[in-house]
């Protein structure tokens, strides 16, 4: 770039002259990017006066419309574990399984707010991302392990699927050999080739299939159901919801495989950065609705499903239809089953590839993958799951240990105690103004948040504010009541909702830390109660 030197002469069109031949903006063959490109030196001897060209206009990114972006994240919710919440029912229990299936839900709605929420007030639009910048680097490691975990879990699960009702469309007997023939040519010659490929954007416009092929089969159960001969032998409906009320034995494994159908918090911050106007409110909307759409699907699955076999339900509701009318229907739903099976198996190989090699060579290694390194953990990744699949006949047990183990930490754990650290300071003046400072929860709190690193980024001392803005009075929002004239019920009442979103952070970790524990526990001791 040409400089224009000063002059003393008093000949201002020398002064001001500039050879405009030789300017190059940003993208010019005569600069290179960098601090120069798209700046122009002032005429005045003012070495640090610059103009600056005005920079490269940034292509607009295509953004979706709340019907679009419901569509998206509803199509992230509901897959497979759609067909094992009947058996989910019958591991809790009726009546304790619809309570179970309602407060996860709820739970799974309030913790995909929270982390959006989190992301948008640190900057950070990534799960991965947004666990490093909270707990550091083993935040991120965290995270990875369990979608590893998860994906893994589903590609197991996928696999076992296929095992069961390939036979049933082919119209052979289903036996151990038809079963593990069939998962080993299906997914050989369908579901590795198109996990080896690089990008998975190829095969994007499936996810319409799947969530097309979940709405069917809820109204392919409902249909052919046979509800009223099942509860009629076993003497009437107020016979079977009184044999059916809690099952304590088996309550939190059901808990598992409804956690597993519900989890889809790597996939929020995808669906509200689409999303046009993402405001707060406009994402919570979307939330609102599709776990509400989510959750439908999965109630009338389960009581159709479960009433309609009750204690032979089996983990993949569409073997339990043997011998049941509707026989061209149910293969039109099996078929349908299996194409969703084919195009997302290769889905969740991408996710646990790209953990698995976030996790053994970093980052930058994931980005731009070598393609022998491609090959080689998708190939191991493939027989692993193949492995497992042919060994795990019940896909009940599949969908129970991923989610006991995988989903209770990224839908419950994780996003609770992210949302504890990054307010805790909030959190510590509303309970020195209500008077709990002192107490059990705002211990809880503070320990918690000695995990976090935000106060090595400057965001504030273990959590948003400085550390002497702790005595602040914090906004309680609606509650206008006087707590000091208030009768007992009133006082506590006022404290329940001034500290509405500290209680359901702290029972959502309590809930997610009890889920992984015993569920883990109760689903391998079941598994292997008849082999003793």
């Amino acid at each position: 770039m040409a400089m224009v030197k000063d002059s003393s002469d008093t000949n201002t069109s020398l002064n001001t002259s500039i050879e405009l031949s030789t300017i190059h903006v940003s993208g010019s063959p005569g600069c290179s990017p960098g601090p120069c490109a798209g700046s122009l030196n002032l005429p005045n001897g003012d070495a640090g006066s610059t103009f600056s060209a005005p920079p490269e206009p940034i292509r607009p990114v295509k953004k979706a419309g709340m019907p679009y972006a419901i569509a998206n994240f509803l199509n992230s919710i509901v897959g497979a574990g759609i067909i094992g919440i009947p058996f989910a029912l019958k591991e809790c229990g009726l009546v304790a399984g619809l309570l179970l299936l309602t407060w996860v839900g709820y739970l799974t709605s309030q913790s995909v707010k929270m982390i959006v929420e989190m992301g948008r007030q640190l900057g950070i639009m990534d799960y991965e991302k947004l666990a490093e910048k909270i707990f550091g680097r083993r935040g991120y490691t965290t995270i990875s392990v369990f979608m590893l975990i998860l994906a893994f879990g589903a590609m197991v699960a996928y696999c076992v699927v296929i095992g069961d009702i390939v036979p049933e469309i082919l119209g052979i007997q289903r036996t151990a050999a038809s079963r593990s023939l069939s998962i080993v040519l299906c997914s050989g010659g369908v579901m590795l080739p198109l996990s080896l490929l690089k990008n998975m954007s190829n095969l994007a416009f499936t996810s319409f299939i799947s969530c097309a092929a979940d709405i069917v089969l809820v109204f392919i159960i409902m249909f052919c159901s046979p509800i009223g001969e099942t509860v009629s032998e076993a003497g009437g409906f107020g016979a079977v919801l009184g044999g059916s009320i809690i099952r304590p034995a088996t309550i939190f494994s059901g808990l598992g495989a409804m956690s597993f159908a519900f989890v889809c918090h790597h996939s929020s911050f995808i669906v509200a950065e689409s999303l046009r106007d993402s405001t707060s409110e406009r994402w919570a909307t979307v939330t609102n609705i599709s776990v509400g759409m989510a959750y439908s699907m999965c109630l009338l699955m389960g009581i159709f499903g479960y009433l309609g076999f009750l204690a032979d339900t089996q983990g993949n509701i569409l073997k339990s239809f043997v011998g049941v009318a509707g026989g061209a229907v149910l293969t039109t739903g099996r078929v349908m089953l299996a194409l969703t099976m084919f195009f997302t198996y290769p889905m969740e190989s991408f996710v646990a590839r790209h953990s698995v090699v976030c996790l053994i060579w970093g980052e930058e290694a994931a980005a731009d993958i070598q393609r022998f390194r491609r090959y080689t953990v998708t190939v191991c990744l493939y027989l692993a799951a193949l492995l497992l699949s042919l060994a795990l006949p019940d896909l009940g047990i599949v969908l129970e240990l991923t989610g006991a183990v995988s989903a209770s930490v990224l839908a419950y754990i994780l996003p609770s105690s992210m949302y504890l650290c990054v307010h805790s300071k909030e959190l510590i003046s509303l309970l020195k103004q209500i008077g709990l400072y002192d107490g059990y929860f705002c211990c809880c709190c503070i320990k918690l948040t000695e995990f976090s690193h935000l106060e090595k980024d400057d965001v504030g001392a273990r959590g948003r504010g400085n550390s002497e803005d702790v005595d602040a009075p914090v906004e309680i929002g609606t509650c206008v009541q006087d707590p000091e004239n208030a009768s007992f019920f009133g006082r506590l009442w006022f404290k329940i909702m001034v500290m509405r979103k500290f209680w359901l952070s702290l029972s959502m970790f309590v809930f997610g830390i009890i889920a992984f524990f015993v569920g883990t526990i109760t689903t391998i001791m079941s598994a292997v109660a008849p082999a003793e």
